[in-house]
């Protein structure tokens, strides 16, 4: 279960299977389609002779899997979200 931030009883939920993660998900809530970012690791930062101070060293950054909407939420989305 994915707690809602406005503190209230009802919880958005995306059931998850045990097992490898499927490629996609819906949220049964207000059906958002969920794709799966997989998890491994990519270069983050510039080279010495490219890009701003801020973004050197470059290093290698791993992540874990985790899954993102596939379009943008909606103001619909967005208001059902708040009711």
């Amino acid at each position: 279960m994915w707690p809602r931030k406005d503190k209230s009883d009802k919880q958005s939920s995306v059931a998850v299977p045990a097992g490898p993660l499927p490629a996609t998900l819906v949220n049964e809530v207000d059906g958002t389609e969920l794709i799966l970012v997989p998890e491994g690791g990519f270069l983050r930062g510039s080279l010495p002779s490219q890009g701003d101070p801020d973004e050197r060293p470059r290093r290698e950054i791993y992540l874990h899997a985790f899954y993102v909407a596939r379009h943008p939420v909606t103001n619909k989305q967005y208001r059902k979200f708040l009711e």
